[in-house]
């Protein structure tokens, strides 16, 4: 006689007492009888969504429930909103672990799975935390969910534990050889306040360091050591308002003000912030602080020096020439149109009043090629795009672009094969509507660092696996790019891909399905492109992780697995093997896997 499953004997009892009763009037399938907090004293998993051991206590919650049915989730939070946590972590939540009364782990990295139970059950729920939450005395709350869609909840207060959940320390800066001079205000205006670069109609205070060392610079701060509290950084989405890094002239900063550059034995950095009274006030010192990729840091602080009189930035700040990778807009013609050969792209960083009316792009050595945008002349177009991918050209490719402050754009050029060949180089010139240029040779980005947002090398990965799962159940999205993906739904199921990766770490930038041919449609989690919506959930049931304009991140860590919804453009479910899945993750790796 085969021996059978206890669990799978065990599910097919309570199925059938739950069918038995399913003329009854039933409320949740289980109540809380009791939760409480048990000690911080076992390592069971990491922080965020990391099921690694870090060698750091855990919080230990003990849950007693009773009832009959099956419980699928569990998930705990601090009710001032400090923390949450659940089996699967993701949507802002860290991971939970759970385990039964034996001591036997029953969750995993993809959630919790569905757990009966007959008369009573007691889990055992561990959690990490970096001070954000149990460092001081809170109130917390563990919901059940069931299998009916009922749920049970109860609350707990927890003492503050700063011993074992210290708040994190900011590691201080180590002293470094660097001077620091603050000039005051100066008579440039390239910084706002706010977290990025750009005029906001008052000039700027002006600081420089100068050090000697190889390394890579990948932070800048500025904050005071005594007087008015102020701070600023090179450290995008925190709220902290933007640093203008200068490095001989060249403006180092990114789109989002972020830096990360090489530097090369005796350096010099002029570094611009706005002012928030702090400085003018004249009563208020300052430290610098630049650190470097291996995690070292040089610090100073400024000593006041005598104002430098500037020129305002007014010109090509940077310009740098990317090898191919996916799009494709441009043609050896003077019109915008694919020619199913993908493009080199310029980026470019401009500053200046004015308009801009036309772009030259043109060989100065080894190569007579030449691009632009004027009309009529039989020279292949410069296609302008903005940061968000959107085309800037008129439809007989001639561009009038405003010019307040700065401004960052792309140039993308279809090559013959001048661009392809290392040894010549290349002019970008930017003519504006009252005679004046701005002109800067273009640079070959360094192989040591990232390309830019969209534009690394695209590599096939076996961590990346590619599932079409067909169309529906779900319908989330309706057909196009509106600027808010909850609006402009269909009436259709969307098409289904269940995205796995294995062994990948570092945080996913964007998402992208395209045809392998150009003519099948794309779509992508890139706002403002023209690329129609892809909504992201967790698992096949759960919510879109999303934000509203359509952009996705996320950091991951060893295996996990997305789903991916895409209104079907009927191409997609005729041939879903003709399509690749592109996932970008923000240190500039670009990896894909064709869907099967």
């Amino acid at each position: 006689m085969k021996k059978v499953n206890s669990r799978i004997v065990f599910t097919a009892a309570l199925l059938a007492l739950m069918v038995t009763a399913s003329g009854a009037a039933w409320g949740a399938m289980g109540e809380v009888t009791s939760f409480a907090f048990r000690a911080a004293q076992e390592d069971v998993l990491g922080h965020e969504r990391s099921l690694e051991k870090d060698g750091k206590a855990d919080a230990h919650f003990a849950l007693s429930l009773k009832g009959i049915g099956a419980i699928t989730d569990v998930s705990l939070k601090a009710l001032d909103g400090a923390r949450e946590w659940s089996p699967a972590g993701g949507g802002g939540r860290w991971a939970m672990v759970v385990k039964d009364a034996s001591g036997k782990t029953v969750s995993s990295e993809s959630g919790l799975p569905v757990t009966p139970f007959l008369g009573f059950a007691n889990l055992n729920l561990f959690v990490a935390d970096d001070g954000t939450a149990f460092s001081e005395t809170r109130e917390y709350e563990v919901t059940v969910k069931f299998i009916d869609g009922s749920t049970a909840s109860a609350k707990t207060e927890v003492k503050g534990m700063p011993d074992i959940f210290g708040a994190p320390k900011s590691p201080e800066p180590e002293s470094g050889v660097m001077t620091a001079v603050l000039y005051g205000i100066g008579d440039r205006d390239v910084a706002g306040k706010r977290e990025t670069l750009g005029k906001d109609g008052t000039n700027d205070a002006h600081f420089q360091v100068r050090f000697t060392t190889l390394s890579v610079v990948d932070q800048v701060t500025i904050r005071n050591v005594d007087g008015t509290n102020a701070v600023w950084d090179t450290v995008p989405g925190n709220g902290i308002w933007a640093i203008a890094v200068f490095q001989d002239g060249k403006l180092k900063n990114r789109a989002d003000g972020s830096v990360r550059f090489t530097v090369n034995g005796d350096t010099s950095l002029d570094l611009w912030v706005a002012d928030n009274g702090a400085i003018a006030g004249g009563k208020t010192r300052f430290e610098v602080i630049v650190r470097f990729e291996d995690g070292t840091t040089f610090s100073e602080t400024a000593l006041p020096g005598t104002p430098e009189v500037t020129s305002p930035v007014e010109d090509i700040l940077s310009a740098v020439l990317y090898a191919p990778a996916t799009t494709d807009i441009a043609n050896r013609g003077e019109t915008v149109g694919a020619n199913g050969t993908p493009d080199w792209r310029i980026t470019l960083s401009l500053a200046g009043e004015g308009t801009v009316i036309s772009f030259i792009v043109r060989g100065i050595e080894g190569s007579v090629a030449e691009w632009d945008t004027l009309p009529g002349n039989k020279k292949p177009l410069v296609v302008v795009t903005d940061p968000g991918g959107k085309i800037l050209n008129a439809s007989n490719g001639s561009v009038s672009i405003p010019l307040s402050g700065r401004k960052d754009l792309s140039l993308w050029l279809d090559d013959a094969g001048a661009l392809s060949e290392p040894a010549n180089k290349f002019r970008v010139i930017a003519v504006l509507s009252d005679g004046r240029t701005f002109e800067r040779i273009i640079e070959r980005p360094s192989p040591h660092l990232p390309a830019p947002k969209g534009t690394g090398e695209v590599v096939e990965s076996d961590s990346v696996r590619a599932f079409y799962m067909g169309k529906g159940p779900r319908n989330i999205l309706g057909k196009g790019e509106p600027a808010d993906i909850t609006k402009g739904l269909d009436a259709n199921p969307d098409a289904h891909v269940r995205l796995r990766l294995a062994s990948l770490d570092g945080t996913i930038e964007s998402l992208t399905v395209e045809s392998l041919d150009g003519q099948g449609g794309d779509w992508d989690t890139i706002p403002g492109n023209g690329r129609w919506h892809i909504a992201v959930t967790e698992t096949a049931t759960g919510p879109v992780l999303n934000k509203n304009d359509g952009s996705f991140t996320r950091k991951v860590s060893g295996s996990s697995e997305l789903h991916l919804w895409l209104a079907d453009n009927g191409k997609l479910s005729a041939n879903p093997s003709g399509y690749r899945v592109v996932v970008r993750f923000t240190d500039g790796r670009a990896l894909s896997q064709n869907l099967f």
